[in-house]
């Protein structure tokens, strides 16, 4: 039928923009992760983590791998300095 019918048209961005100041990879962890960085900043070693959290120790290992992954960060000090800089400790 003549005239029956639409036509759309829809541009996606290939990228996402950023409206966030929150790091790259902070969105990334999960609560317990989250958790585990905000003990992190405030100096904190993983038996003080674990006993906070009431987890082992090994878990708290396991979760601060974890969080230098996600970050593509290397040390605790670094994953410490971004929470503090995040706001989140």
């Amino acid at each position: 039928m003549s005239g029956w019918g639409s036509r759309v048209s829809i541009v996606l961005p290939r990228s996402l923009a950023r409206d966030s100041t929150e790091p790259p990879g902070l969105s990334r962890l999960n609560l317990r992760e989250l958790e585990v960085l905000r003990h992190l900043a405030q100096g904190l070693r993983n038996k003080a983590i674990a006993e906070r959290l009431d987890i082992t120790e090994s878990t708290v290992k396991f979760h601060v791998a974890n969080v230098l992954k996600k970050l593509e960060i290397g040390s605790r000090g670094e994953a410490a300095v971004l929470a503090l800089n995040a706001g989140i400790a």
